[in-house]
C-alpha cells in the first residue's frame, strides 16, 4: 500500500454500525483510485482558502485505508485506515467532527500523523453522507497549528460538502446510465439477430409460396378454372406484398446502422446526374435540380436514400399526365437545406401531422396499382434526425407538395 505506514498502535475508530452496507455503497460509486478531477480539486482548494488551513482533503474510507480523491497540502494519496481522523468522523455522519488540538486528544496524540509529518494539530471534517445514510468519507481541513473556525467558515464547509456529494451522485448516475445503455445495446443486438433469423425463416416459405403460385399461373393455368386462377393470382400478390413489407421493416430496423459517423464531400452535379440515372424507369417524368453551390459535406448513402425515397414517393403517388419534381439544395450557416417539390395530388392538412408515422397510408394504390406499406417516410424521418436534421412539409391539395429537410454541413472532414 502506498502512503504512510508506521509500526505503532493507536486508538482506532470503531466501524460504523452499517459498515458492510457502507462499503458496498462506496463501491457502487466506482471512484476509488480514479484520477484527479478539476471539479473535486476546486472544492479542496476553496476549503483550504476559506478555512485558512494548509491541508484540505476529500477523503474516502475503504475497509483498510483512507484514499484521497482530492488533496491540497499533502503529497501522499492514501494512509492506513487506523490513522485516519476521518474514520472517526464518519461514525457521526450528521455532525462536524472537530479536533482543535490533536496533541492534547487521547485518541490522536500518539498518531504518527500527529507526531510526524504532516504534524496534524487541527482537524475539521464534514461526513459525506449519501441520501441512503451512508458516510463515504469526509471533506476535511487540517493544519499544523490550532484553529477556531467561525460559523461562516463552517457554513462554507457544509456548502462545499454538499457540492461534493452532488458530484458523487452525478458520477453514480452517469455510471448507472452507462450500464443501462450497455444492457440496451446488448438487447438491441440480440433483437436484431433475432429479427434477421426470423426474417430469413419467414421469407423462405414466402418465396416458396410465390414460386408455387407463379408456377401454377404459368404452367398450369389451362387446368385451372376462373376461380382457381383468381385465387392463385391473389396468393401471388399477397406473397409479393408480404415479402416487400418484411424487407421494409428490416430496412427501418437497420436505418441507424446505415449511417456512418464520417461524412464525405458530395459534388452535387455528379450526385444529381447519378440520381437521374437511378430514376430513368418513370415515363413522362421531369426532374429538375436547382443548385446554388458545388459541394456539400454529409453522409452520401443516407442522402441518396432520403432523396430516392422522397422522389419515388412523389412520382408514384402523382396521378397527373406529366410528373414534375423540382429539387433545390442550399447551405446557410453550415446547415444544408433541401426541398423536394412536386406537382402531385397534394396532402390534406388533416393528414400532414401523421404522414411520418409508421404504417400510415394515405392512398390505397399508387399510379402503378400497387399499395404502399407506410414505412418509407418513417425511414426518411429517422435517417434525417440521426444526421442532426429535421423534416417538414407544405402542401396544397390538387396543386402539389414540397418536403423540406435539413442536415448538418459537416465541412471539417
Amino acid at each position: 500500500m502506498k502512503g504512510l505506514k508506521y509500526p505503532i498502535l493507536v486508538i482506532t475508530a470503531n466501524e460504523t454500525i452499517n459498515e458492510q452496507e457502507r462499503l458496498k455503497a462506496l463501491e457502487d460509486y466506482a471512484i476509488l483510485d480514479t484520477l484527479s478531477e478539476i471539479e473535486y480539486d476546486n472544492i479542496t482548494s476553496l476549503a483550504a482558502q476559506i478555512c485558512q488551513t494548509k491541508i484540505s482533503l476529500i477523503s474516502l474510507i475503504d475497509n483498510k485505508r483512507q484514499w484521497f480523491k482530492s488533496k491540497v497540502g499533502i503529497s501522499v494519496s492514501e494512509t492506513p485506515k487506523e490513522y485516519a481522523f476521518c474514520a472517526h468522523a464518519i461514525n457521526s455522519p450528521k455532525e462536524i467532527f472537530i479536533v482543535e488540538d490533536a496533541r492534547k486528544d487521547i485518541r490522536f496524540h500518539d498518531n504518527p500523523m500527529v507526531t510526524g509529518q504532516p504534524n496534524i494539530v487541527f482537524y475539521a471534517g464534514i461526513p459525506l453522507e449519501t441520501e441512503d445514510g451512508f458516510a463515504l468519507g469526509t471533506l476535511c481541513v487540517l493544519d499544523d497549528k490550532p484553529h477556531d473556525l467561525t460559523e461562516s467558515q463552517l457554513d462554507a464547509l457544509r456548502v462545499l460538502s454538499n457540492h461534493t456529494l452532488a458530484l458523487l451522485a452525478l458520477r453514480k448516475k452517469k455510471k448507472e446510465l452507462e450500464q443501462s445503455l450497455l444492457q440496451l445495446q446488448e438487447k438491441n443486438a440480440k433483437l436484431e439477430n433475432f429479427a434477421m433469423i426470423a426474417a430469413h425463416d419467414i421469407k423462405s416459405p414466402i418465396r416458396n409460396i410465390l414460386s408455387l403460385s407463379t408456377f401454377l399461373l404459368e404452367d398450369h393455368s389451362a387446368q385451372l378454372d376462373t376461380e382457381g386462377i383468381f385465387l392463385a393470382e391473389n396468393i401471388k400478390k399477397a406473397s409479393i406484398k408480404l415479402n416487400d413489407l418484411i424487407n421494409a421493416l428490416l430496412q427501418y430496423a437497420k436505418s441507424d446502422k446505415a449511417i456512418s459517423d464520417n461524412p464525405s464531400a458530395i459534388h452535387l452535379t455528379d450526385f444529381c446526374n447519378e440520381l437521374k440515372a437511378m430514376l430513368i424507369g418513370y415515363e413522362n417524368f421531369e426532374l429538375i435540380f436547382n443548385l446554388e453551390l458545388e459541394t456539400i459535406y454529409t453522409n452520401l448513402t443516407a442522402l441518396t436514400q432520403i432523396l430516392l425515397n422522397l422522389i419515388s414517393n412523389a412520382a408514384k403517388y402523382n396521378f397527373k399526365p406529366h410528373i414534375k419534381i423540382e429539387i433545390s439544395i442550399t447551405v446557410k450557416e453550415n446547415e444544408i437545406l433541401v426541398s423536394v417539390k412536386d406537382n402531385g395530388e397534394g396532402i390534406d392538412p388533416a393528414h400532414q401531422e401523421k404522414i411520418f408515422d409508421m404504417f400510415k397510408i394515405l392512398t390505397n394504390k399508387d399510379r402503378f396499382g400497387k399499395k404502399g406499406n407506410g414505412i418509407g417516410l418513417a425511414i426518411v424521418k429517422e435517417k434525417i434526425e440521426l444526421l442532426g436534421g429535421k423534416i417538414w412539409l407544405e402542401s396544397t391539395p390538387k396543386i402539389g407538395t414540397t418536403f423540406y429537410f435539413t442536415l448538418k454541413n459537416q465541412v471539417s472532414v
